[in-house]
C-alpha cells in the first residue's frame, strides 16, 4: 500500500504544510474519510484513512480547541493522518494542534487556501484506486509465473529460486517429511 508521506509528495498540492505527526509519515493509507457537520462527523473508521477537515465546519462546533480534540480523537482511530482545509497558518490553534500531532505521531497537514477538497478527495481515491490495480496485476502475474513453474516440471528448487528472486529474500521450503530445498541444493 502506500504511506501518507508518498501520497504527500505524489497527490497533496504544492504548498502543503506538514504541521506535525513527522514520526508517523509512513503510515499506510486505505482510503479518504470526511469530515462532516452532522454526528456522527464521520463513517465508521476502521484505520488507515486520511480525513479530510475543513475548518471552517470544525469551527462551527463553537468549541475553542476544536483541531487539538479531534487531532486526539482521531489517532485513537488509527487513521494514517489529518489534513486540514482553510485555516491560516497564522491561526493561535495552528501551533497547539501542531504539538498535539507531533505528541500522537499523527501527521498534520495543512493545504493552500486555494485547494478544493473534492478534488483533492477524488484524485486521492483514483491515486489509492490505481495503486489497488497494479498490485491486483502484479499478483496475478506472479500467480501465473509460480504455476507455470509448477507445470513445467522444473521442480521445487526453481520454484523456491524464483520466490527468492520475487521476494529478495533467502528462501526455503519444507515438506511433510521435514526436508529442506533452497535456491541451491534440491535437498539439505
Amino acid at each position: 500500500m502506500i504511506s501518507i508521506n508518498a501520497l504527500s509528495n505524489d497527490i497533496f498540492p504544492v504548498g502543503t504544510c506538514l504541521l506535525g505527526g513527522t514520526a508517523g509519515l509512513e503510515r499506510l493509507v486505505t482510503n479518504t474519510a470526511r469530515f462532516r457537520a452532522r454526528t456522527p462527523a464521520f463513517h465508521s473508521l476502521r484505520g488507515g484513512e486520511i480525513a479530510l477537515v475543513p475548518f471552517p465546519l470544525l469551527a462551527l462546533t463553537g468549541e475553542t480547541g476544536a483541531l487539538v480534540r479531534l487531532v486526539a480523537q482521531l489517532s485513537g482511530a488509527g487513521i494514517s493522518g489529518i489534513v486540514v482545509f482553510d485555516l491560516d497558518l497564522e491561526h493561535p490553534l495552528v501551533d497547539e494542534a501542531s504539538r498535539a500531532s507531533d505528541l500522537r505521531s499523527l501527521p498534520l497537514f495543512l493545504v493552500p487556501k486555494s485547494t478544493n477538497i473534492d478534488a483533492l478527495d477524488l484524485d486521492i481515491n483514483r491515486y489509492l484506486a490505481e495503486l489497488r490495480e497494479r498490485l491486483i496485476r502484479s499478483g496475478q502475474a506472479l500467480q501465473q509465473r509460480f504455476t507455470s513453474l509448477a507445470l513445467s516440471g522444473q521442480g521445487l528448487r526453481a520454484i523456491v529460486a524464483e520466490l527468492s528472486d520475487v521476494t529478495r529474500f533467502p528462501v526455503a521450503w519444507e515438506d511433510e517429511q521435514l526436508y529442506c530445498t533452497d535456491r541451491k541444493s534440491t535437498r539439505l
